[in-house]
């Protein structure tokens, strides 16, 4: 209980982050996954 922000922020850098790449064009590294 008490760590569901630390859950929302961390879906929030992931999305920024996500953001960031389409900008530059950087394609996901799903391969990765």
């Amino acid at each position: 209980e008490g760590k569901s922000w630390m859950v929302q922020l961390l879906s929030v850098a992931c999305l920024s982050v996500a953001a960031k790449m389409e900008e530059t064009d950087v394609p996901l590294p799903l391969d990765l996954q």
